[in-house]
């Protein structure tokens, strides 16, 4: 490397938001040391990226590739970047959304194309998924996962290995200040239940309309509880209108966050997804000491499933309210450190193990 850090693509289907996979990616590359491994970042789109200003201050660059290029468009794009930079290895973190691009690369002369999975369905394939899913995995010759279920789900029988959603675990340690903060800037109670959930404001992903429903029940027995929802995206004024209409109150749409002190606020983290890969705003959510009511869609923690409860949504909304409430009276004020870097979710191990792959290919 003649004294400089090693450069790896990572590339992005859309532009670079405040959503998990973007999430995950930032993480890892927080993490690594820039000495020896540097990640520049692909982008499929002109806008300016949530994170871009971020990367460019840890020194990575970030490109940013017009979605209507065609493969050979987009082959000399990364013919170019190899000859300007040297990289050796892209990493698609796409789930089946970059097909494209994949046999792009392939054409290209990238050593090393990574897939990787972060997430147990694609609900807009259509009849094409099974060709989209066979080729990420043809075209690619290491295949990354985020869990059991989402590996097996894009690259069916060839192997993959797991690399976990990991957090910076004490960036979410519970905090009774941010408790109070949130729950006075919010106007909530402070012996009010808040029910949490973080994600983008989507229905045919995060199915937040369901706790809407949820929570209507549960004011039957508890008038004052909250629900929280920390996200945005297109579904907004879709539900905002539900809320109206069926004249629930104490909803907060609190929009993107800058930071994740909000867990403290809560007293249960709700997911009724329709799909997941693995979810790190669950495992955010542990880490601050809460317990989280899960749709079966969502793959359960791997040693950390003490503190999840899955349900599936054809239980409805009631029998989610009754766990939602049981589990709302097990919220923890204490650490998780350990159970959670015991079961590989802590970001300073999980990061060196993957700076290695990278340094060693």
């Amino acid at each position: 490397m003649n004294g400089k850090s090693k450069r790896v693509l990572f590339y992005f289907p859309g532009t670079m938001a405040n959503g998990g996979i973007e999430a995950f990616m930032m993480n890892y590359y927080r993490h690594f040391d820039k000495s020896k491994l540097q990640i520049d970042f692909v982008e499929l789109g002109l806008d300016k990226g949530f994170y871009d200003e971020e990367i460019a201050m840890y020194g990575g660059k970030t490109y940013h590739l017009p979605p209507s290029s065609s493969i050979f468009e987009t082959k000399r794009f990364f013919d170019e970047l190899i000859t300007n930079y040297g990289y050796e290895t892209i990493h698609f973190h796409c789930d089946d959304f970059a097909v494209k691009s994949i046999v792009a690369a392939r054409l290209s002369r990238f050593k090393n194309r990574i897939a990787h999975s972060h997430n147990n369905a694609d609900p807009f394939a259509g009849r094409l998924g099974p060709i989209k899913r066979k080729l990420t995995t043809l075209l690619t010759n290491y295949h990354f996962a985020c869990s059991e279920e989402a590996g097996r789900w894009l690259f069916g029988k060839s192997p993959f290995t797991v690399i976990n959603n990991a957090i910076d675990i004490s960036r979410f340690h519970y905090n009774e200040e941010n408790r109070s903060f949130f729950r006075a800037k919010y106007h909530i109670p402070r012996d009010a239940i808040v029910i949490g959930c973080v994600g983008h404001l989507l229905e045919s992903h995060k199915n937040q309309s369901f706790l809407i429903r949820a929570l209507q029940i549960i004011h039957i027995s508890h008038p004052s509880c909250f629900l929280f929802l920390v996200g945005d995206g297109v579904d907004r004024p879709f539900l905002e209108k539900t809320v109206k209409e069926k004249t629930i109150s104490n909803v907060i749409f609190a929009g993107n966050l800058a930071n994740q002190d909000f867990y403290s606020c809560f007293d249960v983290f709700a997911l009724p997804s329709f799909h997941e890969g693995n979810s790190i705003a669950c495992l955010e959510a542990i880490a601050n000491g809460l317990y989280c009511v899960i749709s079966n869609n969502v793959p359960l923690a791997r040693g950390l499933e003490d503190y999840e409860k899955q349900l599936s949504l054809a239980s409805g909304p009631s029998r989610w309210s009754e766990e939602i409430l049981r589990a709302a009276k097990l919220r923890e004020k204490l650490f998780r450190d350990l159970k959670m870097r015991e079961a590989g979710f802590d970001i300073r191990c999980e990061a060196e193990k993957l700076q290695e792959f990278y340094l060693k290919k």
